[in-house]
């Protein structure tokens, strides 16, 4: 064994030393999440019922997250991003101009990479499990093969922690643990495939997602189960591959999505020291990623090597962040109102199954037992002898459930809406009473307090994943691109993207820019969108804003044509010369 070698084996030790910490520290929350995902797929079994009795399953759960994930992402999601530099200076508008190219960018990628999908899933993550994780990418097969960044969304269940960290940014490690066949393992590091192909090193085990259903390679109920000879196949017609076509050419082997490796990808914070001119002691942290599978080493390189920002790619929301890693899961608390619900609901199906079609009691000496008996209106049972009338057949008669068993449901349901802050009317139910507009609009408002607690943390964590999102653009803009650009209102644009467009000459040769990404979500505003709207139409009415600005709250299609068209009408005359403030004012006088 070389020096190489050993130094390979060494670390591969560590390194599974540190991932079987961070999977013990983390199998106490595992029984909570698997009870939580499955209460909200509402596929939750009531123990201690046999197959033969009603199981209903009210899912309140579900609609509920829902609300509140659906509430949250209905604000648009807005870009800044704010030069560092002298505003009093001539040099400021130049990088202005750069900044403002800058958040196009972003928000274009925002819309075009379909960002908002990592978003909506992270944030039905920290409901379910207390903590959402995304993660900052550069995929090169975007663009038409330029490349271009990426957010996404990583699954809890494949992520894994340094047992002491409190949050993302004193943690000393993680690892994040992927699926991968061989041939995507080839893309992402074109040299390993030979060295896995006989790898005899051995996977950790952990715990992973269960599944919900379906079958035991796919999980989804198949069309035409069973192998279907010479079904897909361009070869011989005796073949009984599916999906075969042609022979395999260039050293290419099949595609089998079965046949899969776990890949280990390992972030970790170590210590680099360095001395000043005055030998001066300095320690500095430096993130390093390892990449692992079955004992072979695919990647090692430090952070500062692949991306300027030299951190690691993963930033978490929390739905309330109470200075644990996982936050708080609102399922957590959820979980037993729902689980009562069901088992108050189920008490009641059974009673009223037996009250419908009651227990049968017959004696042995009744002469029914050669009688085939059918419950069926309108059925005469004939019996005989005066013993048989003594102990004629007859039903049992079940107890009646208490009155208030459907009060104690009712109870359960509110409290569900007491833990998620949200009542029936912001679920979208319809009041019993009129009440005015400003009514409704105040008690959602009310509601949404804790929804915009979980935005403005929602907001922090977007900011750090576009910092690092920025920089990678940055970085990797290295050739001249044509793009369209889609703006916050849909405006819809081109701009020229110059090759290192946001590098600045120095003394040192080009450096990146120096900015600041400020992103709203809607912590600072009203959650409905009505409330919104009226606020908008209230600020239009007394002249503070203009037609713009409304036509924007309503979120109006094609706002600028539309003010275009009605400029153009009152230069002709043919339009009022302003809003309602202007009318108040012509009447005035």
């Amino acid at each position: 064994m070389t020096a190489t070698e050993l130094d390979d084996l060494q670390l591969v030790q560590s390194l599974r030393q540190l991932f079987l910490a961070a999977r013990d520290a983390r199998k106490s929350r595992q029984d909570n999440w698997q009870r939580n995902l499955r209460l909200l797929h509402n596929k939750l079994q009531t123990s201690g019922i046999s197959s033969w009795q009603p199981q209903p399953k009210s899912s309140e759960i579900y609609p509920t997250v829902s609300a509140i994930v659906a509430w949250m992402m209905d604000n648009n999601i807005s870009i800044d991003c704010i030069p560092s530099a002298d505003p009093y200076g001539t040099y400021y508008q130049f990088i202005s101009k750069l900044a403002n190219d800058l958040a196009a960018v972003l928000y274009t990628n925002f819309v075009v990479e379909e960002y908002a999908k990592a978003i909506k899933l992270a944030l039905w993550d920290a409901a379910t499990y207390g903590i959402g994780i995304f993660k900052t990418i550069w995929d090169n097969e975007l663009s038409g093969g330029l490349g271009n960044a990426v957010l996404t969304r990583v699954d809890p269940w494949k992520f894994f922690v340094d047992p002491y960290a409190t949050s993302i940014h004193d943690m000393n490690y993680c690892v994040e643990v992927k699926r991968m066949t061989l041939d995507e393992i080839e893309r992402r590091y074109p040299d390993a495939r030979a060295n896995l192909a006989n790898a005899s090193g051995m996977d950790t085990q952990f715990e992973e997602k269960p599944q919900l259903g379906g079958n035991s390679m796919t999980q989804t109920m198949m069309a035409n189960p069973g192998q279907l000879p010479g079904s897909g196949t361009f070869g011989s017609l005796g073949s009984n591959i599916i999906g075969q076509f042609g022979q395999p050419h260039n050293r290419r082997d099949f595609v089998d999505a079965d046949k899969t490796i776990f890949v280990y990808e390992f972030w970790l914070r170590e210590n680099e020291v360095w001395y000043d001119e005055e030998e001066e002691k300095h320690v500095m942290s430096r993130w390093r990623v390892i990449a692992m599978a079955h004992g072979q080493i695919l990647l090692d390189e430090y952070a500062d090597d692949l991306w300027s920002y030299g951190g690691h790619p993963y930033d978490t929301v929390l739905f309330d962040d109470v200075g644990d890693f996982y936050g708080i899961a609102l399922v957590d608390h959820l979980a037993q109102p729902q689980i009562y619900i069901n088992r108050l609901l189920s008490m009641l199906q059974q009673n009223a199954e037996l009250i419908g079609n009651p227990i049968f009691m017959e004696s042995s000496n009744a002469g029914t037992s050669r009688v085939p008996i059918i419950n069926r209106p309108g059925q005469r049972l004939t019996i005989s002898g005066i013993a048989a009338m003594q102990n004629k057949p007859d039903w049992l008669r079940p107890p009646d459930m208490p009155p208030g068993i459907l009060e104690l449901v009712q109870y359960w349901g509110s409290r569900i809406e007491n833990i998620s802050g949200l009542s029936a009317i912001t679920k979208g139910a319809t009041p019993s009473q009129r009440n005015a507009e400003g009514v409704i609009n105040s008690i959602q408002e009310a509601a949404f307090v804790r929804i915009r607690s979980t935005i403005s943390n929602l907001e922090s964590s977007l900011e750090s994943a576009f910092s690092k999102i920025a920089d990678l653009i940055i970085d990797n803009y290295d050739t001249k691109r044509i793009m369209a650009i889609v703006g916050p209102d849909g405006e819809k644009t081109a701009a020229t993207i110059f090759a290192n467009h946001w590098h600045l000459p120095s003394r040192n040769g080009d450096i990146p820019m120096e900015y600041l990404v400020q992103i709203r979500a809607g912590s600072s505003t009203p959650t409905s969108r009505q409330a919104r709207i009226s606020e908008a139409d209230k600020l239009f009415a007394m002249g503070v804003i203009d037609d713009q600005a409304a036509l924007e709250a309503h979120q109006y299609p094609h706002a600028d044509e539309i003010l275009m068209r009605l400029y153009t009408k009152r230069q002709q005359g043919l339009a009022g010369a302003g809003g309602p403030a202007s009318r108040q004012r012509s009447q005035k006088r």
